[in-house]
């Protein structure tokens, strides 16, 4: 009993440490990051996920929800709700082949998908532990700003609704230990909304499963199984959910405006290799000032690959999940850079929302 008090004091810890790291990140590195911690949350939510069987040898290891086993992928939308969870490992690196094979199923299930009644209500939002909070202190980089202007965009105050969607209510199960503390937050999305103007900026993406992976890590314990981790997260937990939820209320009936998705500031490093790869050059190397290159997904094996890493999956989940609203959408990709963030440039992308 000794040594699972000693856990459970390690896994409060753990938690304490990981809502500092978020409060830090929130309100000193504000418009730095656009996918702090990410692994899993917008992954495809298939039992056998896209490229996931060909990665080769793997550093870390990433978590998918919301399919059955035997489940038709396209049969089986919005299944998260059952908790069925996959463990799928994963490399800091995505091969070119790879993505666009992720990007070819994407559009697949994109074109197959029924129009369907949206799933998630304001107290699936709410039991889930989710608070959605306008005043966080977020600014919009220069560099989307100047983009977004050549796009007829405005980005002042009057144009934006910010939006912290936080979860605050953390459980962990380890063994015969478990500790719920409601002062811990599970996750957390930054968005920047100009609702007049069919935008939507993605500043943040924590998930509730990376910080709950990173609380074991940090005392030294293995990461849970699918079978604990199905009891640890909330209900509602994937951006594609919450960052379409959010933009819904926002909008009422004009929710099929939404045209743009801003990716500020990638630092995934699975995407960022992606974008590396189309353009054939070095890690971390790419230099594009807006306007960029854009790609389009229907005509370019490099616009697949994009919709195919992982950050392109969560604007797929979103235009499939959403059809009865969003109607018949392709996805045009524009890539472009800003300026160096300590040792590397700062990588964006234009996720345009194309009517077909």
């Amino acid at each position: 009993m000794a040594s699972i008090g000693i856990k459970c004091r390690r896994l409060i810890e753990a938690s304490l440490l990981i809502t500092l790291s978020i409060l830090v990140f929130t309100f000193f590195n504000h418009g730095q990051s656009s996918t702090a911690v990410d692994h899993g949350i917008i992954q495809p939510r298939t039992a056998a996920p896209v490229g996931a069987l060909t990665t080769g040898v793997v550093k870390k290891v990433a978590v998918l929800f919301g399919r059955s086993s035997n489940a038709n992928p396209i049969q089986s939308f919005h299944r998260s709700e059952q908790g069925n969870v996959t463990i799928v490992k994963r490399d800091d690196t995505l091969p070119l082949a790879d993505a666009i094979a992720n990007g070819k199923r994407y559009l697949g299930i994109i074109a197959a998908a029924a129009p369907k009644d949206p799933i998630w209500t304001q107290t699936d939002f709410d039991i889930s532990g989710w608070e959605d909070d306008a005043d966080y202190p977020q600014t919009v980089d220069p560099t989307v700003a100047k983009a977004l202007s050549d796009l007829k965009i405005p980005t002042d105050p009057a144009a934006i609704q910010k939006t912290s969607a936080q979860q605050f209510k953390m459980g962990f199960e380890n063994m015969n230990c478990q500790i719920v503390n409601d002062d811990q937050s599970g996750g957390q999305y930054l968005q920047t909304y100009i609702p007049a103007h069919g935008t939507i900026i993605t500043n943040s993406v924590i998930s509730p499963q990376a910080n709950i992976y990173s609380a074991f890590e940090q005392m030294g314990q293995p990461r849970p199984t699918p079978q604990e981790l199905r009891r640890m997260i909330p209900r509602m937990n994937r951006w594609s959910d919450i960052v379409w939820f959010l933009w819904a209320k926002k909008t009422g009936q004009f929710a099929d405006d939404l045209r743009y998705i801003v990716k500020d500031n990638i630092v995934n490093k699975p995407t960022r290799s992606v974008i590396d790869q189309v353009f054939g050059i070095p890690p971390n190397t790419l230099e594009l000032k807006w306007p960029g290159r854009t790609f389009d997904v229907r005509n370019s094996d490099q616009g697949k690959a994009l919709l195919g890493s992982p950050l392109g999956s969560g604007i797929a989940w979103v235009v499939a999940d959403n059809k009865k609203v969003l109607g018949n959408r392709s996805v045009k990709i524009t890539i472009f850079t800003g300026e160096p963030m300590g040792k590397d440039t700062k990588y964006f992308a234009i996720f345009e929302l194309v009517r077909v």
